[in-house]
């Protein structure tokens, strides 16, 4: 009896286009990806050997993008792998397999890996690489001199705890801040004086490492403004040239002259200060290239504002392409970047844009918080069930820890990261590659 054409799998390609990512380790062989949807009724499975191609005169296929499995409704981002020069031209995709219903896509095509230029329409071609897509996890740190009085209140008036200076420069802050500086340390110490107390004797990098592998962490950025007891101090925190910097840069929410005691209003001196001209051309762009002089893959700014990002990119990915490296910028270097960066929040949808987002184990607070009660702390099954939520919405997980001043990170942070694994024996495999 001849097969219902209701039983028939049915694809439908809705949409191809040409990459800026290429296969790691190869010779910028180019990546083209084919959105597929299955519009029948039936599953697609590894048995019904599906293949995608994409044919074009001059380039050659170098990998077919495979279905594995496809259920009715559901999309799948495939990719073809492809090997030619430079140019310009049309680009037809097929399904080979006889037995599924389909129509070719046909669309324009741009082939080869283009140089960047430093303007909005260059960057924004630029996209997460495929190392960082399937880093579905990772561990962010937020480690500094504000972990010496680890304060950020707890419950409905919890705040980051990161943000202790700041706090205790913001009239009616709901973290009393203000209160519990002066019943523990009166008024005439300032937050710099937290800087000798910032020990780390107990840090072990390797027993971090360690953790951080155990727990299936597959990146691990870290924040030199939130890491550094040297970059959070008030004397260089607040490095703008007066008032000059502050108005031609529009920073006017942000502090723009001398760090002040807010309890005896006092100046504080400026014990890092260094003399700028421009505060961009003379600070903010030269530290952006040391950092990717070092051989940074991931530039992870926070807030944005006024910057000079295009002619920074640009430069960065096309030194980056010559060495054969492919790097990621999130969105907060003042241009939409590759990945954007909600903080302890979640999309409803599955996202076009690759998605970054990050939560710390403590409820509401990245830095360490010592008013947190243990019991309140993110345990395996929530991290689980948040990881596979923005997994399954092309999203990444960056769980944030909060070490001691010393360099310990909490047992209870600890347990929950290992029994997250060692309980749901699935999430290491899950964070390797999966979509």
């Amino acid at each position: 009896m001849p097969e219902s054409q209701s039983d028939i799998p049915r694809l439908e390609i809705q949409y191809a286009r040409s990459t800026q990512k290429w296969i790691d380790g190869s010779d910028k062989i180019q990546i083209i990806e084919v959105f597929v949807n299955n519009v029948g009724s039936s599953f697609i499975t590894q048995k019904d050997s599906v293949r995608i191609q994409v044919h074009s005169p001059g380039l050659k296929i170098v990998t077919e993008g495979i279905i594995k499995r496809l259920g009715p409704g559901d999309q799948a981002t495939l990719e073809n792998k492809k090997g030619g020069p430079i140019s310009r031209g049309p680009a037809t995709v097929t399904i080979s397999e006889h037995k599924i219903i389909s129509a070719p896509y046909s669309f324009n095509s741009s082939y080869g890996i283009h140089p960047y230029e430093a303007n909005y329409e260059s960057i924004y071609s630029h996209e997460s690489p495929n190392w960082y897509n399937n880093a579905k996890f990772g561990i962010f740190i937020h480690w500094g001199a504000y972990s010496v009085p680890g304060w950020g209140d707890s419950g409905s008036k919890e705040n980051y705890a990161e943000w202790y200076w700041w706090s205790l420069n913001t009239a009616n802050d709901p973290t009393n801040t203000s209160g519990y500086h002066l019943d523990k340390y009166g008024p005439n110490v300032v937050y710099d004086d937290f800087i000798q107390n910032f020990t780390v004797d107990a840090f072990s990098p390797k027993e971090w490492v360690d953790l951080f592998s155990d727990a299936g962490a597959r990146n691990c950025p870290t924040l030199p403004r939130n890491i550094s007891p040297i970059c959070t101090g008030p004397y260089t925190t607040h490095f703008l040239n007066g008032s000059t910097q502050t108005k031609k840069y529009g920073f006017g929410q942000w502090p723009g002259e001398n760090a002040t005691n807010p309890f005896t209003n006092k100046t504080l001196p400026y014990t890092g200060y260094v003399p700028l001209t421009d505060f961009i051309d003379d600070k903010m762009l030269p530290e952006m290239n040391i950092l990717a002089d070092m051989g940074t893959e991931m530039m992870w700014c926070d807030i944005g504002g006024p910057n000079k990002t295009a002619e920074f990119a640009s430069s960065w990915f096309n030194r980056a392409m010559i060495q054969g490296r492919q790097v990621a910028l999130n969105a907060r270097c003042g241009l939409p970047g590759d990945f954007d960066t909600p903080e302890y929040a979640q999309y409803n949808g599955v996202q076009r844009q690759k998605w970054e987002s990050s939560a710390g184990m403590d409820p509401y607070s990245y830095g360490f918080n010592r008013a947190t009660p243990l019991a309140s702390y993110m345990n395996a099954s929530a991290i689980v069930t948040t990881l596979v939520d923005i997994v399954s919405k092309n999203g990444n997980f960056l769980l944030d820890i909060g070490p001691t001043a010393n360099g310990t990170i909490l047992d209870i942070e600890q347990q929950h990261l290992r029994e997250a694994v060692t309980k749901y024996f699935y999430l290491d495999k899950f964070t390797k590659g999966s979509s």
